[in-house]
């Protein structure tokens, strides 16, 4: 029955067995893991535009350099409201 199911559907063995199981929820009642974001949409694209443009550092590297880079950022693409530069600035300490 499950390589049926498995050559039916073309999954793997193991998600077969899962699904039929019950234990695959097929994306309704997913649950993200890891931490809840700390940052809005556009903290999330100003934190991303900044290490595409310092060549992808680590994120122990990052939090170094959105200090040194986020006035240029701010020259170059506009003005950066209060509240989100200081929520950029307070992911650094």
């Amino acid at each position: 029955m499950i390589d049926e199911v498995s050559d039916t559907l073309g999954w793997d063995r193991k998600h077969t067995i899962k699904a039929l199981n019950g234990q695959v929820t097929l994306g309704k009642q997913a649950k993200r893991r890891g931490s809840k974001p700390r940052h809005g949409v556009k903290g999330q694209a100003i934190i991303a535009a900044i290490w595409k443009h310092s060549e992808q550092p680590c994120g122990t590297r990052l939090k170094q350099t959105l200090p040194l880079w986020i006035d240029s950022y701010q020259a170059r693409h506009g003005d950066i409201d209060d509240a989100t530069r200081a929520k950029i600035l307070s992911y650094t300490i």
